[in-house]
């Protein structure tokens, strides 16, 4: 979550609320010890999110959990993007910004601060009736995402083209794979088999894996969907904790 480095408690309240209250595990970051949970929140209060669609499932909890918590109170949601969220603050326009990566140091000099409220593990898609069923590394999917792998045969399945289907340049969940070691050596960029979408959103992902795509997302984001599956990588399923 980000904020401006002025905004009051209530935001804060928010992540007090989640921290408490969530089934998920979140870290609380030592620059909001100092705030405790108020014991009120006056009535008609609105709180305003905007930022990633990857925090979708984060901020429903803490709609719910805030408005639970103190009555007529609401808290309003957008899943506008990162750009956009993070904007959107430094514009006053939204109180706290939900995204999935960390701050800049362009992004910290204009006054924002972050408080890490979560995290989720990124899971590698295929449509419900895409015949692979196997395990990948995560070189493979490094390869499928650079275009050097372009047929699931290479990669222990039945003959087809692969499709990549890529999230936007501005997706914090694309740019967190920017930090991987696999990612890093060779140019961070698609292949010729690849679509990218103008669509960050997971629903957009799905619509467009079809039987043969690939693609990727939080793991949070495709809990209890129809039409997609993760493929276990290295063996591992993302419900495993080693995932």
């Amino acid at each position: 979550m980000v904020q401006t480095k002025y905004t009051s408690a209530v935001g804060f309240a928010l992540f007090l609320t989640v921290a408490a209250a969530a089934d998920t595990q979140l870290v609380r970051a030592q620059s909001n010890s100092m705030f405790k949970l108020p014991n009120s929140v006056a009535q008609g209060t609105t709180v305003r999110i905007d930022g990633s669609s990857s925090m979708t499932a984060v901020n429903d909890v803490l709609k719910q959990r805030f408005e639970k918590q103190f009555n007529g109170t609401k808290v309003e949601l957008a899943n506008n993007g990162t750009p956009a969220g993070i904007q959107a603050v430094l514009d006053g326009k939204v109180d706290l910004a939900a995204i999935g990566r960390p701050l800049t140091a362009q992004e910290k000099a204009q006054g924002l601060n972050a408080v890490q409220v979560g995290r989720d593990k990124i899971a590698i898609l295929v449509g419900a009736n895409n015949p692979f069923a196997g395990s990948l590394t995560i070189n493979q999917f490094a390869q499928m995402f650079r275009g050097e792998v372009t047929n699931w045969a290479q990669v222990g399945g039945r003959s087809a083209a692969i499709r990549f289907v890529d999230r936007p340049d501005s997706s914090d969940t694309r740019q967190a794979f920017a930090g991987y070691p696999v990612f890093e050596k060779a140019k961070f960029e698609t292949g010729k088999n690849a679509v990218q979408l103008k669509e960050d959103t997971t629903q957009a992902v799905i619509q467009n894996l079809g039987a043969n795509g690939i693609s990727y997302s939080t793991a949070n984001q495709i809990r209890n969907q129809k039409g997609v599956r993760a493929v276990a990588m290295h063996g591992t399923p993302p419900t495993d904790r080693r995932y």
